[in-house]
Parts: C-alpha cells; structure tokens; sequence
C-alpha cells in the first residue's frame, strides 16, 4: 500500500468528474485494488484484453480471438467469464477489428502533479500507418462517458509529455466496446491539467483518510 497517491489516468479522469463524496470510491479502488470490486479493474478484463493485442500479433488471425475464449473458459468466477466473452464478443464487430495495428512494447509512463503521481497504464501501445498509437478501452458494461475519455486523453496526453514523447493528441483514443465509439480529439484543453492540480491536495488528504 502506497502512501503516495497513485492512479491510473483512467481512474483520475473519472474522479474529477465526481463530488467528493464519490471520489472516495475510486480512491479506495486504486489504494486498495484487492478489496473492491474487481469488475472496475483494469486487469478483470485482462483475458479479453491479452486476445485482442494476440489478434493484432498475429495479423487479425480469429484463432487469437478463439484461444483467448478458452482462456477465459478456464476462469473460474463466472461472472468474470460473462464479462469477458462480452469483450471478445464486441470486438470482431467492432471496426477495431479492422485496423492493421502493431503492437508495441509494453512502457511506464508515470509523473507527479504536486503530491499525486499519475499513471499512464494504457491497454494499448501500437503503431498504425507508421504512426505511434496510445489506445485506452472501455471494458465496463455501461457506455463510456464522453466527458471522462476526453479527460483521460489529456491526462494521458500531459504525462507522455512530462516524459519527453511528443505525441499529437489524436493519436491517443479511447475505445468505447459498450457501442463501438472511438474516442479522440485534436488539441487538449490547458484546463485539464489545471484542474488536477487544483484537485491533487484534495486528493492526497482523501487518499489519506482511507
């Protein structure tokens, strides 16, 4: 357990779309990843997610996709399967499952804002067309808001650049499987980071609470 506040992108853009009373939730899910729910987690959704980048592997083979679901057979919390053959179901449906992408090499990507460090943790990094590609995805069975993929871009945006890469925002997406919506924008708004940097005391005595 941290005493440093750590989260994820993801995890920062939707807390600064909530009050503070809400914002303990997803506090408490970053400080204490093995007591909440797991259907929030990033890594429930790891079987569907490990097929899709095997898919891209392997040139848009469906026997990735079809290994992946044997995988997820295996697992033994049904509602856990339930979810990610949702994932593996949407996918080939999906105009994701058209791009020629190129997976790249897992990095960390980390900075600090005041007392709070902020994660990348993205599902996805990949080249398409020679172009470097930061990709995000929703897993969750609700559909993603708007308002929090722009915020998790721009965050992800700010701490790429915070590590010296240089990548246009567009080429940061959140992909929504929930109705196939791939998120993107030109240009980030100065007002994000802003924004989490008036909230990182905030954060920091919440995280400390709990």
């Amino acid at each position: 357990m941290s005493k440093t506040p750590s989260l994820t992108a993801k995890a920062v853009s939707e807390l600064l779309q909530l009050p503070a009373y809400e914002q303990l939730r997803v506090l408490h899910e970053q400080k204490y990843p093995r007591r909440s729910p797991q259907i929030f987690k990033a890594p429930y959704y790891g079987p569907a997610v490990n097929g899709i980048q095997a898919y891209y592997r392997t040139s848009g083979d469906a026997k990735a996709l079809t290994a992946a679901r044997i995988k997820v057979d295996q697992l033994g919390n049904e509602t856990r399967r339930t979810h990610n053959h949702r994932i593996l179901d949407s996918f080939p449906r999906s105009a994701e499952a058209t791009r020629s992408l190129r997976v790249r090499p897992k990095q960390r990507f980390r900075t600090m804002v005041g007392p709070v460090e902020i994660r990348l943790a993205a599902d996805l990094l990949a080249y398409e067309d020679g172009h470097p590609l930061v990709i995000y995805y929703n897993c969750r069975s609700a559909k993603l808001d708007a308002g929090v993929a722009r915020t998790a871009l721009e965050i992800g945006h700010y701490v790429l650049e915070e590590n010296g890469v240089v990548l246009p925002l567009r080429q940061i997406q959140y992909v929504d499987f929930m109705d196939g919506q791939r998120h993107s924008w030109p240009r980030p708004r100065k007002t994000t980071v802003t924004k989490l940097e008036k909230n990182a005391t905030v954060i920091e005595v919440l995280w400390n609470s709990i």
